[in-house]
């Protein structure tokens, strides 16, 4: 699976909050798009998964546009873990998991034993099967967090979009869904694009980083090669320092205090 976006921008109440955004994704790697609150970071998770509608420029999915490809098409190739999910009824843990199969479903067909065996897999892979009883409202933040990765896992896409995933997690927690991602990029080839807050979090576990200020592109690359003061000053406006990580030796950055 290969993603190009060509050209695209896109406004909210004729306000430009995306500018002529060329980017190419490929498989097994982890995309993270950082920038200030209201760069559009979100906006392009929703234009990838057609939640908006593309208004100028294009989208590919392995040279398809995705203006012409069906709503279950685009389903059996990207799943999405959203930065909330309000649930209104008491699901069970079982019974969100399972929710990532349905693109697989004929209409009125019910779940059959491969698709739990699946789900069960993917829960497996979140450590969340001691929760497949449980009811969603009635568990922390960060088992509710797991739970989504599962299903967006069970619904066996090549692609997963993850928006703020970690945002409202402790720090193991945030570890935790992190190394899950890292991990299904690298031993199942598949494509993350997450749009974080965290800096250092993004380097650590990110083949690219892309900068988004003021609706453009700023930077995309490794993370050595594109993390510097100069680039936290210009996006953030914050005054840093980047020196080596100990444990990686990719870029840490440490930012001052007055």
């Amino acid at each position: 699976m290969e993603i190009k976006i060509n050209n695209l921008s896109y406004k909210y109440d004729q306000k430009e909050v995306l500018k002529d955004i060329n980017l190419t994704f490929q498989q097994g790697k982890i995309y993270t798009i950082l920038g200030p609150n209201g760069t559009g970071k979100s906006t392009l998770l929703k234009l990838l998964n057609r939640w908006l509608k593309v208004p100028k420029g294009c989208i590919f999915y392995d040279g398809q546009d995705i203006t012409v490809m069906r709503n279950l098409d685009i389903a059996m190739k990207v799943a999405i873990v959203p930065q909330e999910n309000n649930w209104q009824y008491d699901f069970i843990g079982e019974e969100i998991v399972i929710m990532g199969r349905y693109p697989h479903l004929k209409r009125f067909e019910k779940e059959g034993v491969e698709d739990f065996k699946i789900a069960y897999q993917a829960m497996n892979k979140t450590n969340t099967e001691y929760l497949k009883n449980r009811n969603i409202n009635k568990i922390s933040g960060g088992e509710k967090q797991r739970l989504v990765v599962a299903r967006a896992l069970a619904q066996e896409t090549d692609v997963i979009l993850l928006d703020e995933p970690v945002s409202q997690l402790d720090l193991q927690h945030q570890l935790e869904i992190m190394r899950i991602i890292r991990k299904m990029a690298n031993e199942e080839n598949k494509l993350a694009i997450c749009v974080l807050h965290d800096i250092n979090l993004a380097i650590s576990f990110s083949d690219e980083l892309i900068f988004i200020k003021g609706g453009s592109i700023y930077a995309q690359g490794r993370p050595e090669m594109v993390v510097s003061k100069t680039l936290i000053k210009d996006v953030y406006g914050v005054d840093s320092e980047v020196i080596p990580n100990q444990l990686t030796g990719k870029p840490h950055i440490i930012y001052e205090n007055n």
